[in-house]
């Protein structure tokens, strides 16, 4: 259920996203339309309240088991300084972060 819902915001979300193009393209200011839409507001109320039933019904909803803490995981910093492609993917993402064009 949850995918399924997660798909219809996304697929609500990219139309929302080609008509705010679309009426850029055609002169109206993207600020316009996000602060008084009435259309939008209309549709983007419901879907923020239906997200939020879904995610009080999980939150009430589960056992306290899900509340937990995570137990600790020993010595996990000293093996990941051991494993070479994750100070390798490190170093690259410094790298390429700090490049100037």
């Amino acid at each position: 259920m949850i995918q399924g819902t997660q798909q219809i915001y996304i697929v609500a979300l990219w139309f929302w996203g080609s008509r705010l193009i679309a009426q850029e393209i055609n002169g109206v200011a993207a600020s316009t339309l996000v602060a008084y839409g009435p259309g939008l507001t209309g549709i983007t109320i419901p879907i923020a309240l239906i997200m939020w039933a879904i995610g009080a019904t999980l939150f009430f909803g589960l056992p306290d088991y899900y509340r937990q803490a995570p137990g600790q995981v020993p010595s996990f910093y000293r093996s990941v300084v051991r494993r070479k492609i994750i100070m390798v993917s490190l170093y690259v993402f410094y790298y390429i972060s700090h490049q100037t064009y």
